[in-house]
């Protein structure tokens, strides 16, 4: 009997770090942002967030580009609290689709974020008591 071999997904385009020339479906750092926003709890840190050079750096990328930098800009955030964040962190995934995404971003992150009072600016990661 012969092993099927699962159909592995398309090649992604390893160009979503250049700029977007034509209109995208979304922005990331605005939906991430927009959420952030609505939560009040994370609305007096929403600064700390638009200041951080990933999030200015994802802007006008493709969404494929602001995924992975808010990932990055994430994981950051939550592995320097003293909190476990193990889990969620392991939820930011770069291999999905925005919506998927978004989901759970809204779920599992922001949750997160407003019982340890994140996002924190960024001078301020690695002085937070533990």
């Amino acid at each position: 009997m012969q092993s099927q071999v699962p159909q592995q997904p398309p090649m992604q385009n390893m160009n979503y770090f250049l700029p977007q020339t034509d209109k995208q479906d979304i922005c990331l750092v605005k939906a991430c942002r927009d959420i952030l926003v609505n939560y009040a709890a994370a609305a007096p840190r929403i600064s700390n967030f638009d200041e951080n050079h990933y999030i200015k750096q994802a802007q006008n990328l493709p969404w494929e580009g602001q995924r992975h930098l808010l990932n990055r800009y994430w994981n950051t955030q939550m592995m320097v609290d003293p909190a476990n964040s193990m889990d969620e962190r392991y939820c930011l995934l770069d291999a999905i689709h925005y919506k998927d995404w978004l989901t759970i971003f809204r779920e599992k992150i922001v949750p997160f974020c407003i019982k340890n009072n994140l996002p924190v600016a960024t001078d301020q990661l690695f002085t937070r008591p533990q």
